[in-house]
Order: C-alpha cells, then structure tokens, then sequence
C-alpha cells in the first residue's frame, strides 16, 4: 500500500517539473585560465621563436657549477656490511612435511626461526597432547625455535580436535568434538 501512495507522488506532475528543470538557466561556466596543455598546443614552442630560442640556449653559469662538482663512490668495508646481515632473520628448514601435496602448495621452503609453519603448529599440540611428558614446553620450544611463552599460550589456548569415529547400523558416521582442556 505504501508502495503505491510513493509512486503517486513520485509521478505527480512529472512531465511539468521536467519542463521547468529544462527551461531554467543554466549558470555560466568560469572561464578557461590558459595552462601548460593549452600553451603547448595553441602556443607550442613550434610557434613561438622566443620559447624555442630559450629552451635550446645554453646556460654557462649553470653548466660551469655542474663542472665543480665531483662524485666518487665506494663499497662500505666489509665489516659494515657483515654487521647488516646480522639483523636479518634467520630461516630453518621446516620439521614436518607433508608427502601427499602433489601441488607442493603447502610445502614450505624455509620458515623463520621464531615462526612455525600451519603443519608444524598442529603436529606439535598433537604431540603435546598424546605425551605431555615427553612433549614439554621447554622441548617445543628449543625444537621449533620458538620462545617459550609462545608455545605457553599456544598450548594452553589451542586444543586439536578428537575424531572419533562410531560405526552404525545403518551408516558410519564421523563425529568431530573439541579436545579437552588440562
């Protein structure tokens, strides 16, 4: 109902406010200031003797400071640059990794030390997870070269999924739940 009521309003007198829009006047446009574009192409170098003349004339004062100056260059000794590379971060090859990508997507290359890859970061909160004892966090941290508050909180906020698998009369089903929290 509210549809209707609009697109009568909507049309109301619409053919007299189209008229009335058009035959208002329009306002006059400001004038057009002369730029670089305009003076290239009415006034061109081409044209015009003066410009041409000055572009093509050599300036001797300037020409004579460009003489003065003298650039030599040098590599920085080697200690310098040995001490840049310090500061870049060093790769390790990544721990696990998994055989049946054909494709080689998920295989990765090198891994920043500090940084675990997706496939890494699961094989170790599984291995956490079945041994505890064996899996500490000291351990973790010390095998992937992570900090040890780090792997803390990775451990603590990060649980892997149980799958357990019930077979039934009619189907297998497979049931995914949430790990349990130690």
């Amino acid at each position: 109902m509210g549809g209707r009521i609009t697109r009568v309003f909507r049309n109301f007198n619409l053919e007299n406010r189209i008229q009335r829009e058009l035959s208002k006047q329009k306002p006059t446009v400001a004038p057009l200031y002369p730029t670089i574009h305009h003076s290239k192409s009415e006034h061109g170098a081409e044209s015009n003797p003066k410009i041409r003349e000055e572009v093509l004339r050599k300036d001797e004062e300037l020409l004579s400071r460009l003489r003065m100056i003298y650039v030599t260059s040098a590599d920085p000794p080697a200690q310098v640059q040995k001490e840049k590379n310090v500061g870049k971060e060093e790769h390790r090859l990544p721990k696990s990794v998994l055989h049946s990508d054909p494709f080689g997507t998920l295989g990765v290359k090198s891994i920043p030390k500090g940084k675990l890859s997706v496939l890494e970061a699961v094989t170790l909160l599984d291995n956490h997870k079945r041994s505890p004892k064996e899996w500490t966090t000291e351990r973790i941290a010390k095998e992937y070269t992570v900090e040890l508050n780090h792997v803390i909180s990775m451990l603590h906020y990060f649980i892997p999924f149980n799958l357990k698998i019930i077979p039934s009369k009619e189907q297998q089903s497979t049931h995914i739940t949430a790990g349990t929290k130690k």
